[in-house]
Formats: structure tokens, C-alpha cells, sequence
């Protein structure tokens, strides 16, 4: 059909010349009381309730008859009165309210969409209908072992929240109401963005600048060093247990106090996340703060790779991953460790003297029935200097001073992880000493970081750190053997005084032979003071210490060099007080840390209600949950990525993502942002 001229513009003097068009209605087609025509799809979408109404006058729509979204699945109510399902957890939909005023609790959560969801219950996003603020809301499952260890976390953020922490300065978690709602318990907490995971796997696996690294380390180091004052171990510090405050700026949060303790009630042996997991968890030692900073050591070499440092596939394998890249733990490990049996082998040089290798593969698949795997290798150098060394830069066709620039860098955060992984706990950083890294400071790095010894740890000054007495009680051991070495030599020299005439001659030439014997064992003679760690050792007190000491014993740089001081008690005896005091700590059963005041100050009486029939010294320990997997190796093809290419357009994401990246490290760069994270 041909057309006609293309029309032109003209110039119009006034409007009345403009001469429009008007359409008129469309047949069929009803008036919309907002202006124009309502289209079909619109009357049977939109104004759908009104064109029912035009059908059929006597129709009424009543709103709450509506079909509701379901968040849970299973969705089928079997249990609490059909709110539950078969796993406990409660049914939620969305446009439902959580939260009763009829139960005397002021605020009310509208459902927005579900957050996440995970063994210990549900998390949604909600909005306070008072103050119309959004916040995320764990609704716990409706079973006591669920609900004890949620009231740990409820205990330890109330601290945190209300006493240690209230400006909001130390990157922790802010718990903002607490509320039961049918026979669930909701915690409600600041709404925050992704974690540290999504972002690396946002950026394609990639590692991140160590500008960003060095910003988001200073930050886990403000908020372990609140933990360490407050003598808390978090126990579960993860790139998923890190969380983003926004999308535009670099602010992180620690989350999930769930699995937290009380420093001097560690009873509990299964904790932490395999990858994160320290050398004394897998070696079944007593643990302390310092198992936090072997996971921050892993966390901020994983944020600098982009894939996780030792990706474990089963304990056994986490263990060989880590003696393979950083040695034997120490000799007092591996005695006292409950489950060094279950990885090392004791061997015996010609000497006699005792040492430990790793079982082979073969050999623990054999006496454990299982089927373990060689370790997947995701980088081509050995040891971790290496690795840091030879990652890749950061961008290409990068010039030289900025070049030399990234070496020190990654020279400095070299120096930075040892300190953090280091498999002896007491010889490992504590925050207050990481802090001062010169990788943190921005300080020039000159050299291996020596930190001041009397920041071990804020503990240290009160009772000793756990893993003390296990060292202790080896050195008793040690100890013992060579009295009772020094015993039968000194019980040799009088049967040889009985026998001889020159039986005083003899005696000083044995007590000469006992006292070489003792130095060449101990390293220093009888009764000097032992080696200083961290100049802890005070040896101008006097007496015995007590059971709970506020003077912690010295420590000795290579286990089993500590001596009896004159005025001091022997390390036997000083052990054997110490078993009791582990004794009293652990004699009700598998005691429950808990930092709550027994008056229950801060805690609503709803909960307290709720609790008051629960025996806080037999809860049920919840396994922590399992570290993520790392990306499949180089070179593996996924037979569906065209697919999801193009449903997904993956191209334009990963762009997307990328740009969000460098926003958080362009961030970084921002005058002032360093010093905001520094220490409060």
C-alpha cells in the first residue's frame, strides 16, 4: 500500500493553529477514572476487582482472602498448630506480620521476602511498621537446641551491643529486638548487604587489591580486638560470616555470634568451618582467642587470592594441606592433642628420642574406611611467600614504579600472614599486635615485624590462655623424667660411696656429672628462670600461685624449657592445680558459656519466660556450617554455559560487577577512609 508525503514541520504563530487530534474511545473499552482507556490486559490484571464488579454486582473482594507467597519450604503445616513444618521451622508468607501486640511487644514486622535460610531457622527482610524502617529478622526453628544456642548469640550481642560496643564503632553485628512469636524466637538485626564470599565470587574469582584487603583486615582486627577485651571467641569467622554495609562503601560487619564462647569455657570440640578451622580444633587441643586469628590469616590470603588457602576435603586432608605448606606443629601439639593420633605417626630416631610424621594417605584411608582424595592444587608454587609472590598483577600493562609499589605491598602482607599463621597458638598474633603491622599502618615495611611482647593478649593478664597447661603438663612430664633420671644416678653414686673409699670425691664428681646432665637438657642450669615469651614471666613473685592465677607462667619459645624457680611452684604441681580448676569449669557436664546476667538485664520478659525452664548446662552443640567449595580448576568447561550465557546475559553482569568492585576499591583510595577504620 503506498504512502503518502512524509509531513513536514511548519512554524505556527498561535496554539489554535496546532489543530489535534482526538481519538475516540475504543469500542469495547471502559473510561479509566485516572484519564484515558483501560486495555484488556489491564481490566483483567490490574482492574481486575472492578471488572468483576461490572459482571456481577453482588461480587465483593475482600484482600486477606488473597493467595499469599510462601517463603519455607516444606510449606505444609504439620506441626504447632499447623504453623510449623515438618522441620520446624515456621511457615512465613509474604504481607504476614510478625510480631503481637496482644503479647505486650511494641513493635510489629511486615514480611518483605526471604533473606536466607539455614539449619538453625529462616532469615527475612522486614519492615518495622513503626518506625518504617527494613531490617532482617531470624526466625529460629521451634526446638530447644536451637533456641539455647540463639540465646547465646542474643547474650553475647546484648554485651557487645549495650556495654562494649554502643557508638557502633567495632564492625560487629548490631542486634536491635528480640521476640517470640509463636513459640519461635525472632531476632531482629541492621539489614546489610552481601558477604565477602558473594564478592569474590562476584569478581569472577578473582583476588582483590591489596588496598582493599588491607581495609577490610583493619576492620576484622577493630572487631576481634573488642572480642579479646570482652574474652570472647567468635568460633565461626568466615568470608560468609563477613557482610558488606552497603554496596557503595567498604564497611564490613562480623555476623553470627551463634557459635561464640566465653574464653574460659571452651568445652565444645567441633567448631569452626573446616577451612577456617585452626591446628589446635583439629588437633583436639584446648583453644583460645587466638583460633579467630588463624581464621582472619586465612581469610585475608583468600580475599588477596580469590580461592581459599586450604580447601580441606575432610579433616585429614585440611591437616595435611596445612603441614605441607607451613611444617609440624610444635612437639607440645602433638603429644597433647586428643586427635594427633588420628593424623600423625610416632617415630623414633636411633637415639631414641620421639618424633611425629603425617600417615600417609593410604594409611589413613585404611584405619579410618574412607576414601580420601590427593589434594587439589589451585596454585603452582609450594609455600605461601611464593604463592603471594607470583599472583598475578592486578592490572595489566602496569609501570614500573607502580610495580615495585605491589611487590612491597605483598612483601609487607606477607610478613603480615605469617604472624597470623603461625600453628603454634601462643606464639600467634593477637590483635592488639597485628594492628601495628606495618601492612595496616601504612607504615614503609623495612623488614621482618617484630610486635611489642606485652600486647599478647588482654587475657593474659588475668588467667592463663588455654593450651598453657597442656604445655605445662608436658614440661611436668619432662620434667619428671629427668628427677628420675637424676634420682637413680644420685642412688648409683651412694651404692658406689659404700663401696669405694673415695666416696666423698666420687659424690662431687657425680653432682658435676647431674648438673651437665640438667644443662645440656634444659639449656640453662638448675634454677635459673626459663626462656621469656612475651616477657609474661615475673620472676620476683613470691609464693605459689592460685588455682585461677592472675600471673600467667612464662612461656618457653621451644615447649619444655620451662624450670622451677625458687619461691615458684614445681610445673607438676602447678599442672595438677590446673586440672583442677578444669575439673570445676567442666564438672557439670558440657557447661554453657553464656555472658548474661543472671537478673537477665536486657533480655525481654518474654524470653526470659520462655527460657526460664531450659538447663543451661546441657545444651545441644550445633555443628557450625560447612565451608563453601572452590570454583572448578582451570580448564573444565560447564556443557551449560552457552545456555546460561544467554539467559542469564553473563556478560553484562560480570561487567556490572565488576564495576561495583572497583567502586569499593576506588572507595578505599578516598582521603580519610583509612583512618575511619583504624582503631576507636
Amino acid at each position: 500500500m503506498p504512502r503518502g508525503p512524509v509531513p513536514k514541520f511548519k512554524m505556527l504563530d498561535v496554539t489554535h493553529d496546532l489543530q489535534p487530534r482526538i481519538n475516540l474511545q475504543p469500542a469495547y473499552r471502559r473510561a479509566n477514572p485516572e484519564g484515558g482507556f483501560i486495555s484488556p490486559l489491564q481490566a483483567l490484571t490490574t482492574h481486575l476487582p472492578s471488572t468483576y464488579r461490572i459482571c456481577n454486582p453482588a461480587f465483593k473482594y475482600e484482600s486477606s482472602r488473597n493467595p499469599r507467597r510462601v517463603l519455607t519450604k516444606p510449606s505444609k503445616g504439620v506441626k504447632n498448630d499447623g504453623y510449623d513444618n515438618e522441620d520446624s521451622d515456621y511457615i512465613l508468607f509474604v504481607n504476614d506480620i510478625l510480631g503481637n501486640e496482644e503479647n505486650g511487644h511494641k513493635n510489629r514486622y511486615l514480611i518483605l521476602d526471604v533473606l536466607g535460610q539455614g539449619t538453625f531457622g529462616q532469615v527475612v527482610k522486614c519492615q518495622n511498621l513503626k518506625t518504617q524502617e527494613v531490617v532482617a529478622v531470624k526466625v529460629v526453628k521451634n526446638r530447644t537446641a536451637y533456641f539455647n544456642q540463639s540465646m547465646m548469640e542474643v547474650s553475647v550481642l546484648d554485651l557487645l551491643n549495650q556495654k562494649l560496643d554502643k557508638n557502633d564503632d567495632h564492625h560487629l553485628l548490631r542486634l536491635k529486638d528480640t521476640f517470640i512469636h509463636r513459640q519461635h524466637l525472632c531476632l531482629v538485626f541492621e539489614l546489610l548487604s552481601v558477604n565477602l564470599y558473594e564478592l569474590i565470587k562476584q569478581n569472577q574469582f578473582r583476588g582483590l587489591s591489596t588496598t582493599l584487603v588491607r581495609v577490610f583486615a583493619q576492620q576484622l582486627l577493630n572487631g576481634l580486638g573488642l572480642l579479646n577485651k570482652a574474652r570472647l571467641i567468635h568460633c565461626d569467622l568466615k568470608p560468609e560470616n563477613i557482610l558488606l554495609k552497603n554496596l557503595e562503601s567498604p564497611v564490613i560487619k562480623i555476623i553470627d555470634f551463634g557459635s561464640a564462647c566465653d574464653e574460659r569455657q571452651t568445652v565444645y570440640t567441633y567448631i569452626q568451618s573446616r577451612f577456617y578451622r585452626s591446628p589446635e580444633v583439629l588437633l583436639g587441643l584446648q583453644y583460645s582467642s587466638a583460633i579467630d586469628m588463624w581464621s582472619l590469616g586465612c581469610i585475608v590470603v583468600e580475599l588477596f587470592l580469590g580461592l581459599p588457602l586450604f580447601p580441606g576435603s575432610s579433616e585429614y586432608n585440611q591437616v595435611s594441606r596445612i603441614t605441607e605448606m607451613l611444617g609440624l606443629p610444635p612437639i607440645w601439639m602433638l603429644e597433647k592433642g586428643r586427635q594427633s593420633g588420628e593424623f600423625f605417626e610416632k617415630t623414633h630416631d636411633e637415639y631414641g628420642r620421639r618424633n611425629y610424621r603425617l600417615k600417609s594417605m593410604e594409611q589413613y584411608s585404611r584405619e579410618h574406611g574412607s576414601k580420601e582424595q590427593p589434594s587439589k592444587k589451585y596454585f603452582q608454587a609450594t609455600t605461601l611467600p611464593d604463592i603471594i609472590r607470583n599472583y598475578a598483577m592486578p592490572r595489566k600493562n602496569m609501570k614500573q614504579p607502580e610495580i615495585d609499589r605491589e611487590m612491597t605491598n605483598r612483601l609487607a602482607f606477607i610478613d603480615f600472614v605469617r604472624g597470623l599463621l603461625n600453628i603454634n597458638p601462643l606464639e600467634r598474633w593477637s590483635p592488639q599486635q597485628a594492628k601495628l603491622h606495618p601492612f595496616i599502618t601504612q607504615q614503609k615495611f623495612t623488614g621482618q615485624f617484630v610486635p611489642p611482647i606485652n600486647l599478647k593478649s588482654s587475657s593474659l593478664t588475668k588467667s592463663p590462655a588455654p593450651g598453657v597447661q597442656q604445655q605445662q603438663q608436658a614440661e611436668a612430664v619432662s620434667k619428671q623424667r629427668a628427677q628420675a633420671a637424676q634420682a637413680q644416678a644420685q642412688a648409683q653414686a651412694q651404692a658406689q660411696a659404700q663401696a669405694q673409699a673415695q666416696a666423698q670425691a666420687q659424690s662431687a664428681a657425680q653432682n658435676a656429672y647431674t648438673a651437665n646432665m640438667h644443662m645440656s637438657q634444659y639449656g640453662s642450669p638448675l634454677g635459673a628462670a626459663p626462656p621469656v615469651y612475651n616477657n609474661i614471666y615475673t620472676p620476683h613473685q613470691q609464693g605459689a600461685p592460685p588455682p585461677y592465677p592472675s600471673q600467667p607462667a612464662g612461656y618457653g619459645h621451644q615447649m619444655g624449657m620451662m624450670q622451677q624457680v625458687p619461691g615458684q611452684m614445681a610445673p607438676a604441681q602447678y599442672a595438677q592445680q590446673q586440672n583442677l580448676y578444669a575439673q570445676a569449669t567442666t564438672r557439670a557436664g558440657r557447661q554453657r558459656a553464656s555472658t548474661m546476667d543472671q537478673s537477665g538485664g536486657g533480655i525481654p520478659q518474654s524470653i526470659q519466660r520462655v527460657a526460664s525452664h531450659l538447663d543451661p548446662n546441657a545444651p545441644i552443640r550445633l555443628q557450625p556450617s560447612p565451608a563453601y567449595y572452590p570454583p572448578p580448576p582451570d580448564g573444565y568447561v560447564d556443557p551449560n554455559a552457552a545456555t546460561n550465557a544467554r539467559r542469564r546475559g553473563s556478560r553484562a553482569t560480570s561487567g556490572r560487577n565488576r564495576n561495583f568492585i572497583q567502586t569499593l576499591e576506588d572507595r578505599t583510595m578516598e582521603e580519610g577512609f583509612v583512618n575511619q577504620s583504624q582503631w576507636h
